[in-house]
């Protein structure tokens, strides 16, 4: 059922970035209104992975400490305004949930980043066990990163629970390729925005 509007879907439309981009309609849960959000098609999705292929072969060089800064830049560009409201503004628009608790949302990132980064330099460290033969044979548990992490995130939380993954993937020294509900597909550029905001190089 539609509410507002007496009933009607309004339309709100987005002029198209590239001939070959693909929209989608999402509806607002709340008022009806209609936007259309762009979405990558399979060629743009492959020139993505490529992208990210090539930007975590320098990434995972990067130290620890680094990734950690890189992350805290993130945060921070998430976090303020008026990128904080507009990133609350869309998850409300896409899937209904009160402007009160989207920003809660996105304060709410804050914590699980800051947890994440706090760790990382404990457990992302190489292990040194103890040697054999009186010596002679060194022993270490080196933690290295894997590649590429893909992401798929739920529409109920769009930030609480995708943070988890990226976080987690960049700071190891990953890359990530975040595809988000189709209920909220809006929310996984923001992500790439701030991330390019904070230095972060492109395609991580």
């Amino acid at each position: 059922r539609v509410r507002g509007g007496a009933g009607r879907r309004r339309r709100r439309a987005v002029a198209p970035r590239c001939a070959a981009s693909t929209f989608r309609d999402i509806d607002n849960p709340y008022t009806g209104d209609v936007s259309q959000y762009e979405v990558l098609d399979e060629a743009q999705t492959r020139e993505r992975l490529a992208l990210a292929d090539a930007a975590q072969r320098a990434w995972r060089r990067v130290s620890v400490a680094e990734r950690v800064d890189a992350m805290r830049a993130f945060m921070q560009a998430f976090t303020a305004e008026p990128f904080r409201e507009a990133v609350a503004r869309d998850i409300t628009a896409q899937m209904g949930k009160p402007i009160s608790q989207a920003r809660g949302e996105v304060d709410g990132m804050v914590g699980r980043c800051e947890a994440l980064m706090a760790l990382a330099p404990t457990v992302l460290g190489d292990e040194h066990l103890p040697p054999l033969d009186g010596g002679a044979i060194e022993r270490t548990i080196a933690r290295e990163p894997v590649g590429i992490v893909l992401c798929i995130a739920p529409w109920n939380y769009p930030l609480l629970t995708t943070v988890n993954a990226v976080a987690a993937a960049v700071l190891a020294g990953n890359a990530v390729l975040l595809k988000h509900s189709s209920r909220t597909p809006a929310v996984a550029p923001h992500f790439e925005a701030a991330f390019r905001a904070a230095g972060v190089p492109d395609g991580v």
